[in-house]
């Protein structure tokens, strides 16, 4: 396979994996509509397999009553268009229908021949399904509203009405088109106004209108009108809601005319009650109110004048805002009672209309709070203390109620997050999750509050102590980077013994975790140092012993190996004398055999030597063509190895030529033991500015990996034949010289050794 046929797998294999993941159904067909491709989503909606789809007719398969010549009319239809799409019942493999909405278009080729069609379709079982729950929904839902004893009705802005229910129609009579005629007169208007005044910012309104019936009957309904809007904001429809009242509007005027009769029972409460105008002139006031306020409660007083005079614009402000559609407030001040001692009254206020709307009366009703006024502004001093105390604390601190909402974020919170206070105060877990930890992620002060299986895994540390939890982590404050913490949460009580919230706070671990890791990290570098020595200690001792014996060896091979390349010399003369030349050539190839042999057992004593004495380079100018052709030349190369020599001829060295010589050799020799059926040897060297760089390469067997960390130890061979001397006398003489080797392997590929020697 070529490359570039295996990156079109490959990118076939992608586009496959992708068609196959859309979730419509993707169907490519030829140009005679059989099948060519079916993606996943087609096996799932018609229950074919791509198998048994492929190469059968698309519109045969999934319509099995059309007939192929309606098949082959589509097909050109499609072609003409350019794009066709249609809702096709289609028949399963397993006999169901399924609707599918599908969309058909040609594939043209490069040359703008037809080159198929490309059908993509949508399964349209749950949008019907949708539907259908939706018409059931409507029927319902108009099933109810028909059966409301509340008149409902649906009308435009213009007050044209859309739908009306039953209860509507039999109270204001069949066929009405308008609320313009449903409407009191006097109140046609206001309804009007009210209507205009929806927006999106308030929605709904109430209020209390006069209408009249069919029969021509007036009564009072209450109101609740609800907009509805389009996308652009515009008021699009009402629907309002209307509630007969007028019972209650009789009670209401029955309970006015009965306020005399209650007066006595009202000047007997302990609130204090007063009545005055809409110029604060007081008109009634109860026994309580007299108690409190002496001369200033007597009627014709001004109500304004028991008030603090800088509270007085707001006061007058809270009451003028009360209208006849909202004629009650709350409100809480200071008043000067009799005596000039301050108290603190919540009141009650309501406006008081006539029918017309004008506004003819306040009532209020006051209740001292004084002291629990004292006592909350006591609360609001110790919570302002305990909050000060928490923004002094170092560590970051956040406290949440039992809503899990933040109601303190200290100092040093705002510091660690970046986010102030007013910020976070309010927000939830989504928030403050994030801001520690970068992600939304339940914390430890959330499992008091609710309780989330799994979370104590996303600690390095989790403990429960009583009913606190302190838990160590990671957490990643934006713009800070990683930090280490302990997170210590604790819940807190109320006085019935019930959980309303809880604290937790942050205390920066980083620096000790840091500690910690590089103490880890030493322990480990030390005890690997120990090893490392260890080993080299025994290594030297080994070597030691190596060198011991290599002298040994050395001193006592030296001179039988001489004596035996002596006597092999004198039997070569004694063979050139023979009369026989095939006895002359026997002989002659036996002591070849000898001698290669006795070279081999002298380079094993060379080796041996050379790693245990010591090395004392002598650098002169070499060159290194010559050098490398000779050695060459005095090593036999196998037949099926092909030599380069990549060397410059002027190219010079200032290094020992002896050892240059010992290296190259023993790397050469090496490379061709590595090619045992053949290949290239490549030979090369250059200069830099500070250094000198030979090259010996090989296409052979190249080194395993689990070989490379022992490849230069003495004694460490891979061949059946060698002592595994000589990468590591290699070593000792580059390193000896100031210089390193490296190499570069492939298994199946070859090796290349590099001497780098400073100039």
């Amino acid at each position: 396979m070529t490359e570039n046929e295996g990156i079109a797998g490959i990118k076939a294999e992608f586009f496959t994996t992708l068609l196959d993941a859309l979730p419509a159904s993707l169907v490519i067909m030829d140009p005679s509509g059989k099948v060519i491709y079916w993606n996943k989503s087609a096996e799932r909606v018609f229950v074919w397999t791509a198998a048994e789809a492929i190469n059968r007719d698309f519109f045969g398969l999934i319509v099995p009553m059309m007939r192929p010549e309606v098949s082959r009319s589509m097909l050109r239809k499609i072609e003409e268009l350019g794009h066709w799409e249609a809702e096709l019942t289609a028949k399963r493999r397993n006999g169901t229908e399924v609707v599918v909405h599908m969309v058909f278009a040609p594939i043209r080729e490069r040359g703008g021949g037809l080159g198929g069609f490309i059908g993509i379709g949508t399964d349209l079982s749950e949008r019907m399904k949708i539907e259908e729950a939706l018409k059931v929904s409507e029927l319902r839902y108009r099933g109810i509203v028909e059966d409301q004893t509340d008149v409902i009705v649906r009308f435009a802005p213009d007050l044209a009405i859309t739908y009306s229910n039953t209860a509507f129609r039999k109270l204001f009579g069949e066929g009405r088109e308008s609320l313009r005629g449903v409407f009191y007169p006097d109140d046609l208007d206001k309804a009007v106004a009210e209507i205009r005044g929806l927006n999106m910012g308030k929605s709904v309104s109430v209020s209390e209108r006069r209408v009249i019936s069919a029969s021509g009957e007036i009564r009072w309904m209450e109101w609740i009108n609800r907009g509805i809007f389009g996308a652009n904001g515009n008021l699009m429809e009402v629907q309002g809601v209307g509630r007969d009242i007028t019972e209650q509007k009789s009670v209401e005027e029955a309970l006015k005319e009965n306020e005399r009769r209650y007066r006595a029972v009202v000047d007997d409460q302990t609130e204090l009650i007063c009545r005055y105008t809409p110029d604060f002139k007081l008109t009634f006031s109860n026994a309580a109110y007299r108690r409190v306020f002496g001369e200033a409660a007597k009627d014709g007083s001004n109500i304004l004048l028991v008030i603090p005079e800088e509270e007085r614009p707001d006061v007058v402000r809270r009451l003028m805002s009360l209208t006849k559609d909202s004629p009650v407030g709350v409100s809480e001040n200071y008043v000067v009672i009799k005596g000039g001692e301050k108290r603190w009254i919540r009141w009650t206020d309501r406006a008081i209309f006539d029918d017309a709307g004008k506004l003819i009366e306040y009532q209020a009703v006051g209740t001292d709070l004084t002291e629990r006024r004292m006592i909350e502004m006591e609360l609001i001093e110790s919570e302002r203390r305990l909050r000060d105390i928490l923004d002094f604390l170092p560590d970051p601190t956040f406290v949440i109620d039992s809503e899990g909402k933040v109601i303190v974020w200290n100092r040093a919170a705002e510091k660690l997050t970046g986010i102030d206070a007013s910020k976070m105060i309010g927000k939830g877990m989504e928030e403050y999750s994030k801001a520690f930890y970068g992600e939304v992620r339940p914390t430890i002060i959330d499992m008091l509050i609710r309780p989330a299986k799994g979370l104590e895994k996303r600690y390095s540390k989790f403990e429960r102590i009583g009913d606190s939890i302190i838990a160590e982590a990671y957490i990643s404050p934006r713009g800070i980077g990683r930090k280490y913490v302990i997170g210590h949460a604790t819940p807190l009580y109320n006085s019935s013994g019930q959980v309303i919230g809880a604290i937790e706070t942050f205390k920066d671990m980083t620096e000790r975790k840091r500690l910690e890791e590089e103490l880890r990290r030493y322990s480990q570098e030390l005890e690997e140092v120990v090893k490392e020595k260890t080993e080299q200690l025994r290594h030297a001792e080994r070597l030691a012993a190596i060198g011991e014996t290599a002298s040994m060896v050395g001193h006592d091979l030296r001179n039988p190996l001489q004596a035996l390349t002596y006597m092999i010399y004198l039997g070569e003369v004694t063979a050139d004398g023979l009369k026989s030349e095939a006895a002359n050539e026997e002989l002659k190839a036996l002591f070849g055999r000898m001698k290669r042999t006795i070279d081999y057992m002298n380079k094993i004593v060379l080796d041996v030597e050379d790693y245990a004495r010591p090395i004392k380079a002598e650098r002169v100018e070499v060159d290194v063509f010559p050098l490398v052709d000779d050695i060459l030349g005095a090593i036999e190369i196998p037949k099926g190895i092909e030599v380069e020599l990549d060397i410059k001829p002027d190219f010079k060295m200032y290094t020992d030529v002896f050892l240059l010589r010992r290296s190259l050799t023993n790397l050469i020799t090496n490379a061709i033991h590595a090619m045992p059926d053949g290949g290239k040897l490549t030979v090369s060297a250059k200069g830099s500015d500070d250094s000198y760089m030979v090259f010996v390469s090989d296409t052979g067997v190249g080194i395993r990996e689990e070989n490379l960390k022992k490849i230069f130890q003495p004694l460490f061979t891979t061949k059946s034949k060698g002592q595994g001397m000589g990468l590591a006398v290699v070593k000792r003489i580059v390193e000896a010289q100031g210089g390193k080797i490296t190499l570069e392997t492939a298994p199946g590929k070859g090796t290349r050794f590099t001497i780098i020697l400073p100039k």
